[in-house]
């Protein structure tokens, strides 16, 4: 059903990007070091194996959250893109963060992160203001009343009722 790919990358954090530059040309202690020992778990039941792995290299991750999905994104051209870069021995450009060597972003922009954050924070909590205003209108009949400057008027039936029980109860001289 799925197809996975998985990019595995090494960088070079003391060296900018230069177009056309081989692999080869790149001094060994210029790659950072991102050696580790990783424990692998049964794929079905997500037990350990016991098993270690030394790996020098990193996954590139396609975004942040490290998933992609269609039609925003084409797995296999992703796949396929990085995959040339890696037969022709070339570089190519990435972002990598300082905090944790193993995060490698093939494309990054903060000013798409800061906005989805923004965006994230702001319109939920905005709509929880508004609806909070709302129900407090409906439910305080003092604030409808302030905020529409309500008058009471008098019904004119009620009126005329009232004008006819105060002669029932009027005494008249005869």
């Amino acid at each position: 059903i799925f197809k996975c790919h998985q990019v595995r990358v090494s960088y070079t954090p003391k060296r900018m990007y230069e177009n056309n530059t081989v692999v080869d040309e790149i001094e060994e202690n210029e790659w950072a070091y991102l050696t580790r020992t990783e424990k692998l778990n049964d794929p079905e039941t997500g037990e350990p194996l016991g098993i270690e792995n030394v790996v020098e290299d990193t996954p590139l991750l396609i975004n942040i959250k490290g998933c992609g999905y269609p039609p925003e994104v084409n797995c296999d051209a992703y796949a396929e893109k990085y995959y040339n870069h890696s037969m022709a021995d070339e570089t190519f450009p990435c972002h990598y963060s300082r905090m944790n060597p193993w995060v490698v972003l093939s494309s990054y922009s903060k000013d798409d992160n800061v906005s989805s954050v923004l965006c994230s924070i702001c319109i939920p909590n905005g709509l929880f203001v508004l609806s909070v205003v709302v129900l407090v209108y409906w439910y305080c009949p003092y604030c409808q009343a302030r905020c529409s400057k309500y008058q009471q008027q008098k019904d004119h039936r009620d009126a005329i009722q009232d004008e006819s029980d105060d002669e029932d109860f009027t005494l008249h001289d005869k």
